[in-house]
């Protein structure tokens, strides 16, 4: 019989949720692979397969909370480099249907920022974690003039060998 077991996970797409993913899976396996078809811009810079990057984004304080919980810091590190924190009901206005809301202050903090920003301060810290990769595969996801791309040549080119262990990955 053969053995499927496997402590290695791919990701594909390094989106919000394809970061999030790979960082949920790291407890579970050792080397994590996360494979984006875009090239991978520094924090703050806009991804070409994301056109809602441009949008001002926010997260809301549940979302805030559980990144808190995934990444330790979270919060901080992101105010400290310019993300504003505020109350979700006391410093924005809310207009549903027409209709103004109250503002109020309620004590659930937000965090208001850029999808790069957001999106780059959370790929830098999952990239930080023992045993994941993660890169930019944009001749895997058109393959070479136009033609659909070899898969073996895609998962070789960005699989660890198999000679690699996770103290090696952290580098």
């Amino acid at each position: 019989m053969h053995d499927t077991s496997s402590n290695q996970a791919v990701v594909l797409g390094a989106s919000m949720a394809g970061l999030l993913a790979a960082r949920v899976l790291s407890e579970r396996f050792d080397r994590v692979v996360v494979i984006e078809r875009d090239t991978l811009p520094p924090i703050g810079e806009n991804r070409r397969g994301v056109p809602q990057g441009r949008h001002l984004h926010g997260l809301h304080p549940r979302g805030r909370e559980i990144l808190d919980e995934l990444f330790p810091g979270f919060t901080a590190s992101l105010t400290a480099s310019g993300a504003v924190r505020c109350d979700v009901l006391g410093d924005m206005r809310w207009q549903l249907s027409g209709h103004q809301l109250r503002q109020a202050d309620i004590g659930l903090p937000a965090l208001l920022a850029s999808r790069p920003f957001l999106e780059g301060h959370v790929r830098a810290m999952v990239q930080r974690l023992p045993g994941v990769r993660s890169g930019s595969r944009p001749a895997c996801a058109t393959g070479t003039n136009g033609s659909p791309p070899s898969r073996a040549a895609c998962w070789s080119s960005a699989m660890p060998s198999a000679r690699s262990t996770r103290s090696t990955d952290r580098a």
